[in-house]
């Protein structure tokens, strides 16, 4: 996906579940902090997705807090900015809008169709699996043109995604019940 991002001069944020770094399950192969620090040299960001991968919107509310301050924690200790987090599963409520707000982040991310404010904005999900037409055309003026020309026409209430995408759109199924 790296040399796609690059001719069309886009960057990338991954988002980091910060409890599995470095391990190995099933066939998915987590990223150690050293791979960060390698993408990070190659322009790529990083943001929170928690620590363990829960719903923060389906635990109780200091289960969700340490989620967050400990996946927060993690990035200090590691030395990358705590800017912009993306919901596990793309689920939240206002309680985890304001923690994360609190928590020092600039920005959430979901991958539902998102709200109004810049903690549930809508991310687009690349997980390499799309193929390099697919991606180029995802990272397209053309794709955005679209969307919006889409948008523009059809009723906003039409459009709202009410559940996040999938896991098995994007490879969860892979990480079973432990995460």
């Amino acid at each position: 996906m790296m040399p796609v991002l690059a001719d069309q001069g886009a960057s990338a944020t991954m988002y980091l579940l910060t409890g599995v770094m470095g391990q190995r399950r099933r066939d998915a192969e987590f990223l150690s902090w050293n791979d960060v620090d390698q993408l990070v040299a190659q322009g790529i960001e990083f943001g929170s997705h928690g620590v363990s991968h829960v719903p923060f919107n389906e635990v109780e509310p200091d289960r969700m807090r340490r989620e967050v301050l400990e996946s927060t924690e993690e990035f200090v200790a590691h030395g990358l900015p705590v800017e912009t987090l993306a919901y596990p599963d793309g689920r939240y409520d206002e309680l985890t809008k304001q923690t994360v707000a609190q928590m020092g982040y600039s920005a959430a991310f979901t991958v539902m169709m998102g709200g109004y404010d810049r903690f549930e904005i809508r991310r687009r999900l690349l997980t390499g699996a799309e193929g390099t037409a697919s991606t180029r055309f995802v990272l397209s003026r053309e794709f955005f043109t679209a969307r919006e020309t889409v948008r523009s026409v059809v009723p906003r209430r039409l459009l709202k995604q009410e559940q996040p995408i999938p896991p098995e759109r994007w490879g969860a199924e892979q990480w079973g019940p432990e995460i």
